[in-house]
């Protein structure tokens, strides 16, 4: 496998990974917020940092591959902004988690 394959295999992998952060962490705020049991809310600051210790991990690698393979310019940013794009989000579904809808 070449460089540039497994250069695009991370990437896909990178918009996976965001993709399924965005998802766990949406069905854990609505089950929190359909039931107000404590042990979700304890499950999900569990994720919570579970998932910035991943995203953090996978960030690094992808801002490596876009410092090395200015070829792939587009395709890094798109992956980048996919794992960056998770933050607000998460950041918002903490907020509304404390203080409500």
């Amino acid at each position: 496998m070449n460089n540039k394959q497994i250069f695009y295999n991370i990437q896909y992998v990178s918009r996976i990974i965001a993709l399924f952060s965005l998802l766990i962490g949406t069905i854990i705020l609505i089950s929190y917020k359909l039931t107000g049991s404590e042990s979700v809310a304890i499950y999900g600051f569990y994720y919570v940092a579970i998932a910035i210790i991943i995203n953090t991990i996978v960030l690094i690698i992808l801002l490596i591959m876009f410092v090395h393979s200015y070829t792939d310019f587009k395709e890094n940013l798109i992956s980048i902004g996919a794992v960056l794009a998770n933050i607000p989000i998460a950041i918002l579904y903490v907020s509304l988690g404390f203080y409500g809808f």
